[in-house]
């Protein structure tokens, strides 16, 4: 029998938490419902795994997750961008653009730096069926292109994701 290190366990365990979520329906009593709004719906899926804002949404939100992470693909797949980015946002955002932004932390030594780096996502096509798990797949490719290049050029180790930021663009 194979041996399970602890954090490919923990990694496991947040994999079957996303994957109990994203099978989960939730269907608003109120059909104008908004993320920003519905604290019913931030709390079934966001609440077990961030500390999030969305009071400003859909123009802007934040989400902090409550786990250290240095894995792009768990915490791409944590945030639920299918929900975020709902198929009447992806209507209603007129630009067709959003900007993810990871603010990091690395460090070298006794030393920390915090950075911060943005994936343009654009654009949001406004398809019912529109397929979310390639989208995800081009913004982890990005993440760990900027985060090899940041150690490229300062040498510091990223050590988790603090803050992802998704913006509407203009």
């Amino acid at each position: 029998m194979p041996v399970t290190t602890r954090s490919v366990a923990k990694r496991n365990y947040l994999f079957e938490q996303i994957k109990i979520l994203n099978d989960y329906e939730y269907r608003p009593l109120d059909g104008n419902s908004n993320l920003n709004n519905d604290e019913g719906y931030q709390q079934v899926f966001f609440e077990p795994l961030f500390t999030y804002n969305f009071s400003e949404w859909p123009k802007t939100c934040w989400l902090e997750p409550k786990f250290q992470t240095t894995d792009f693909e768990m915490l791409i797949r944590t945030l639920q961008l299918s929900r975020i980015m709902s198929y009447t946002y992806r209507l209603e955002n007129e630009s067709k653009k959003v900007n993810i932004m990871f603010r990091t932390k690395h460090q070298k030594g006794d030393d920390t730096l915090y950075t911060e780096f943005g994936v343009y996502a654009h654009p949001l096509p406004n398809d019912y069926a529109f397929d979310f798990k390639t989208f995800e797949d081009n913004i982890i490719q990005l993440c760990n292109q900027a985060v090899t290049e940041m150690y490229k050029l300062t040498k510091y180790k990223m050590v988790g994701v603090v803050r992802v930021y998704i913006i509407q663009s203009p």
